[in-house]
């Protein structure tokens, strides 16, 4: 049996989804669970990625490395002298661009031919091709570990209107043709062999049903709207899990709202089709068999866990770390709540001036950049705007959490929160506004921080002094975040994880008897 992680694709920077399946890869990993972290997002630089988050080749399953038969081949970058356009050409850097490199035919450079493109660590990325006119009509993206992975061409107009993927041998082994139907839209195909497919969520069908090949494997929804219908239309049976990372409803204070989470509806309409329904708090737990049944097979399993030698790590003092200072990482998005944040503190500062707050994540662009045009007018309203710092985001955050006293949660929806998890496990106090489900379950009101109502700035600022003015009050509840975050441990999380596969014995064992 292997346990199969749904997802769609993992990056550089990653959401909470992600980062829960790096710790849930890390405790299943140290007990001996075989598992795949599965993605079906066409990805070159995936295996660079990998070894960031303590993955290895071995336990990714890309769709398209599996076609390609290179889920774990040997690392051979190309380099620019490697390249052929099969004819005699002459090579020139770009003046403003470095990594690039334009082709010309010959060393007379009449005629414009096309672009290398090199990544940072100088290895070829991309070829691109042109006719004699100038027209692109060919792209070349070659996979990190160096060879051609990806070969798109170009209509007159510009259009990708074919794409194909090889093998490591050269061979072609996914082709995706692009087609304007009668009425004007766009349509795909992709060809796998002899097999066609009118829709990547029908070749992610297929490649589920080869991974399932020999049966009863267990497979953990993490994206849900990545594979729903998918999975549950195997062939063979297997064991689904479906993994509940963020509010169902979309209403964060009422969890029977009418309308859902928009990623959860068709999972939450069929939900009487998953095996197993697990969610990162009892609360939600709670409420998910209040509205659709105290029959329905759920468990409550923290999303994060606590690598154990932090929790041996001695955490800091609070008079050692930079005073009066506040930490939030976090995507720079309308749903967290930042530019509140920065509200609260321009009211706090008024009886604390010192009062700082740092901000660590990558901004997210949406909607006209709703997030950062409402966090600008807040930063107005400081009489100091150096108080507060927008960085990118942080590759050590725990540094992070070791030199900042609290830690700010203002979101509108949350599932968990891995972030403020992990920063009460640095000993950091939490102070969050009342939002299910995650935030208001880690912290307890009093104990290891302070939980003010849904949307009460006046309040937040009120704690934010509260804290400050009492260094003693301060450092308990810091030492209670500590305490309180061993209930993440790799143990007791592993624990919680024990019994759904208990659960899963017997469903096989159900099976084997059918």
């Amino acid at each position: 049996m292997t346990v199969y992680f749904i997802n769609q694709g993992i990056g550089a920077s990653n959401s909470g989804i992600e980062h829960a399946e790096f710790d849930r890869a890390r405790i299943f990993r140290r007990n001996n669970v075989p598992f795949k972290l599965v993605t079906s997002e066409f990805n070159r630089k995936l295996h660079n990625i990998l070894p960031m988050f303590a993955l290895s080749d071995k336990e990714s399953m890309n769709m398209f490395d599996y076609f390609q038969k290179a889920l774990s081949i040997p690392s051979q970058p190309l380099t620019l002298h490697d390249m052929d356009f099969g004819f005699d050409m002459y090579v020139e850097q770009s003046e403003d661009k470095p990594s690039l490199y334009n082709v010309f035919l010959g060393e007379n450079q009449k005629h414009f031919m096309g672009r290398i493109i090199l990544d940072t660590q100088n290895a070829v990325e991309q070829a691109e091709m042109f006719d004699l006119v100038g027209n692109l009509y060919k792209v070349i993206q070659y996979d990190s570990r160096g060879f051609q992975s990806l070969v798109q061409y170009y209509s007159p107009k510009g259009q990708v209107e074919l794409e194909i993927w090889y093998d490591v041998d050269g061979k072609p082994v996914i082709e995706k043709t692009y087609e304007i139907n009668r009425r004007g839209e766009m349509t795909e195909t992709w060809k796998v062999g002899q097999l066609l497919f009118r829709s990547l969520q029908d070749l992610r069908g297929y490649f589920y049903n080869l991974l399932n090949d020999d049966g009863l494997n267990m497979f953990i929804i993490d994206r849900a709207n990545v594979s729903e219908y998918q999975l549950l239309s195997l062939d063979k049976p297997a064991y689904i899990v479906f993994m509940l990372h963020n509010h169902q409803s979309s209403d964060p204070q009422n969890p029977n709202a009418e309308v859902l989470n928009n990623n959860y509806e068709w999972s939450m309409a069929n939900i009487d089709a998953w095996d197993c329904i697990v969610s990162a708090t009892p609360e939600q737990t709670r409420d998910i068999k209040a509205r659709w049944g105290e029959h329905l097979n759920a468990h409550t399993i923290p999303v994060g866990v606590i690598p154990d030698y932090i929790l041996q790590t001695p955490q800091k003092p609070m008079n050692e770390r930079k005073p009066y200072s506040m930490l939030v990482t976090a995507r720079v998005a309308v749903e967290k709540g930042i530019d509140k944040m920065i509200q609260a503190l321009a009211i706090a500062q008024e009886t604390i001036p010192e009062l700082t707050l740092d901000v660590f994540g990558y901004v997210d662009h949406g909607d006209n950049d709703i997030a950062q045009t409402r966090i600008d007018e807040s930063l107005k309203l400081l009489s100091n705007p150096n108080s507060v710092v927008l960085h990118e985001h942080s590759k050590d955050v725990h540094k992070e959490h070791d030199t900042h006293q609290l830690y700010l949660i203002f979101s509108y929806m949350e599932g968990f929160n891995l972030a403020l998890m992990e920063a009460q496990s640095a000993g950091m106090v939490g102070l969050t506004n009342d939002v299910s489900y995650g935030p208001n379950h880690i912290i307890k009101d009093g104990e290891n921080g302070y939980i003010v109502g849904y949307d009460d700035v006046q309040a937040y600022a009120d704690k934010m002094v509260e804290l400050f003015q009492n260094p003693d009050k301060l450092q308990a509840m810091s030492d209670k975040a500590f305490e309180l975050s061993r209930r993440y441990s790799e143990s007791n999380v592993w624990d919680k994880w024990e019994e759904v596969f208990d659960q899963y014995d017997e469903w096989k064992e159900s099976k084997k008897n059918t």
